[in-house]
């Protein structure tokens, strides 16, 4: 979405207003998003997760974020592991995630099942065949997951973790169906890192800081507290900053 911080912060300067036709709209901030990333106030704590305790990760992944937060220590952060517990998250986003499939795209299916990629079809499918029960446990999960996370941004500026678990892949491959040998069961799974924390309605950020013995980028996610995008935009220019890519 940009090529850095800079860049991501002008483009929500562009885009903040408020339309009373959109109910996740919210008026523009009182100071631009571009000062947060012009003068940025370093995170004074953070906690570095691997996994989330949730699924397997590339260990030359999981080494090169590490370091990385751990970088942020030079600005003056203290890294701990003192992370939420994220738990039927997975479970909870596929649950949602189907369910909106089947909302949106679910008439499709009447008219252009040949033209669509399999992989919707089995998700759209889920959806339909899921029940009221289902989604309301999906819905209580996440509930008790945003409780959790309010309840670790009172002692933290940010949750630091990779942003995928395993390197980027071939263009002729439609998905990873394993990570460090652990089979995986969805076309969606390898992305776990990231649409778990998708469910809170928090800002996140992606962050480039390195990149594999072969070559390949990785970036390090950073979420802040719900609508903190000004200070996350902050922490994510410091960690620009201390890691220094070239």
């Amino acid at each position: 979405m940009g090529r850095c911080v800079a860049d991501l912060a002008l483009m929500l300067d562009a885009q903040a207003h408020f339309d009373p036709r959109d109910p996740l709209s919210a008026p523009v901030p009182a100071r631009p998003f571009s000062e947060a990333a012009s003068h940025p106030r370093p995170p004074q704590r953070v906690a570095y997760t691997s996994n989330l305790g949730l699924g397997p990760i590339e260990p030359e992944i999981a080494a090169i974020c590490e370091q990385a937060a751990q970088r942020l220590a030079d600005a003056g952060a203290s890294i701990d592991g003192d992370v939420p517990d994220f738990s039927g998250g997975i479970e909870a986003f596929h649950i949602l995630r189907a369910s909106l499939m089947a909302s949106v795209r679910g008439p499709l299916l009447d008219t252009h099942r040949d033209e669509i990629n399999p992989d919707i079809v089995w998700n759209i499918e889920v959806g339909l065949g899921q029940s009221g029960m289902d989604i309301a446990r999906a819905e209580r999960i996440r509930g008790s997951l945003f409780e959790r996370v309010t309840a670790f941004f009172e002692t933290h500026d940010a949750l630091a973790c990779p942003t995928v678990a395993t390197t980027p892949f071939l263009v002729e491959q439609r998905f990873p169906t394993e990570i460090n040998g652990q089979v995986l069961t969805s076309y969606i799974d390898w992305m776990y890192l990231t649409f778990v924390l998708t469910l809170l309605g928090c800002p996140v950020i992606s962050v480039p800081v390195g990149k594999t013995k072969s070559g390949l980028p990785v970036g390090l996610q950073l979420m802040g507290r719900p609508r903190g995008d000004f200070e996350l935009l902050g922490y994510a220019r410091t960690l620009e900053q201390v890691v220094n890519l070239k």
